[in-house]
């Protein structure tokens, strides 16, 4: 049995495989960004924020009084968020030859700047864009000692890994049923900023192939015109499900369901309605589906215990948790993919691990087989539209050789949301 060995959480942490394409060529500066220095402008400083740090102290760090502080601080959030600044983020200051400040640029998306100008009038800001070339890129290999291995040998990168995983989160799960010699494959766009690679974009197109199974797992993103977009299979149904397929990002089996089995603590047998996931404690829980808090508290042996009421069908419930996830509590309604709690070793257990338990109409049933009803699938009247586009993305996926790119105009016109740089963090 293997792994996926990373999610979201912790995967650069877990392992050390380095990734072929990293940060520092995600923000790499085209020919264009900043300002030359002159006489006129001789000093330039490039600083980060650290982490928890506001943008304000930052920059006063640099040597900025308040009132300059102030100014430029003003003027940016005139143009963008301060909030949603993050500890790697860009900025460089430039002061003329009497050491005012002049210039202030920000960059957090590589194609994207803002800019703050001293003007007459005190401080100005903008916005500035870079024009972004778009490609697709075909990636394939072949599963070896876990799928985060085989995806960064085959060029692609955490972010890639999860959201490559997450199309097929509902129907396979890459902890438990991951074999060596599975392959993958996957279109995903890319962007480029004046002829340099800035980051991945959106997955288009994935395919899975296990071991002894003659039909491979399929997701193509599609887009009706005028709605949101999603993932469907080859048939036009969603991939979306009830339930998911696990409730940890980075696990593996280590107890299966069983009406006999030795407890390891109180050495008698009796029965494991669950399956226990080995993972470090402090690994994120997620709700396995849409629901509410029916409690978060101490359950006996389960130590620190979360049950969710999805429906008058079924109650998901994890324990030995090491701590509950913010805001969780009796009544609180959650999403599916929320985090609600973490791994730890609370209660009867002999180390960190989650144990996971579902009851359909009042019964403890098996987890691993679980089946949850799929998404409404496309209306109709786009089945037509989709076999065409599904057609295109199957045709690249089978005619494409490993790497190898294609013009985004190939699949269709430019996506409305732009791809999310290597080193955006997922939610952010």
């Amino acid at each position: 049995m293997l792994v996926l060995a990373a999610g979201v959480w912790g995967a650069t942490r877990l392992l050390s495989t380095p990734t072929p394409r990293n940060a520092e060529a995600a923000m790499a500066i085209p020919e264009g960004f900043g300002v030359p220095l002159t006489e006129d402008l001789p000093e330039a400083v490039t600083f980060s924020m650290a982490p928890g740090q506001a943008a304000a102290v930052a920059i006063a760090e640099q040597g900025v009084d308040g009132e300059t502080v102030t100014g430029l601080t003003r003027a940016l959030g005139d143009v963008t968020s301060l909030r949603a600044m993050q500890p790697r983020d860009r900025f460089t200051l430039y002061r003329d030859r009497m050491g005012s400040v002049v210039r202030l640029e920000y960059q957090r998306w590589p194609q994207r700047m803002y800019v703050v100008e001293a003007g007459t009038e005190g401080y100005t800001g903008s916005k500035i864009e870079y024009p972004v070339e778009r490609t697709v890129r075909r990636l394939e290999g072949e599963v070896g000692s876990s799928l985060y291995e085989a995806v960064l040998a085959a060029g692609g990168n955490v972010e890639l890994l999860v959201a490559y995983a997450d199309l097929f989160a509902w129907s396979f799960d890459f902890y438990t049923d991951t074999r060596a010699g599975d392959r993958f494959e996957l279109l995903v766009e890319e962007e480029h900023v004046g002829g340099e690679w800035v980051g991945y974009g959106r997955v288009l197109a994935g395919r899975y192939h296990p071991v002894g199974d003659d039909r491979p797992l399929q997701a193509f993103w599609y887009q009706p015109e005028g709605r949101n977009g999603g993932y469907y299979d080859e048939n036009g149904d969603s991939v979306k499900r009830f339930f998911l397929k696990s409730p940890l990002n980075y696990s593996r089996i280590s107890s299966h369901f069983s009406y006999s089995r030795m407890h390891p603590i109180l050495k008698k047998r009796r029965p494991h309605l669950g399956v226990d996931y080995a993972a470090p404690s402090g690994t994120p829980v997620v709700a396995l589906g849409d629901g509410r808090i029916l409690s978060a508290g101490w359950i006996g042996g389960y130590g620190k215990t979360v049950q969710v009421r999805h429906n008058g069908t079924y109650m998901t419930q994890y324990a030995h948790l090491s701590r509950y996830a913010s805001g969780i509590h009796a009544g609180t309604r959650v999403r599916q993919g929320q985090v609600i709690g973490y791994v730890g070793s609370t209660g009867q257990s002999t180390g960190p691990h989650l144990d996971f338990r579902v009851k359909e109409n009042g019964k403890w049933v098996d987890p691993l087989a679980l089946k949850g009803g799929r998404a409404e699938p496309l209306p109709k009247g786009d089945k037509a539209t989709f076999a065409l586009h599904a057609e295109t993305l199957t045709g690249l996926l089978d005619g494409l050789r490993h790497a190898e790119t294609v013009p985004a105009e190939a699949i269709g016109p430019e996506p409305p949301v732009a791809a999310v740089p290597l080193d955006t963090p997922a939610g952010s």
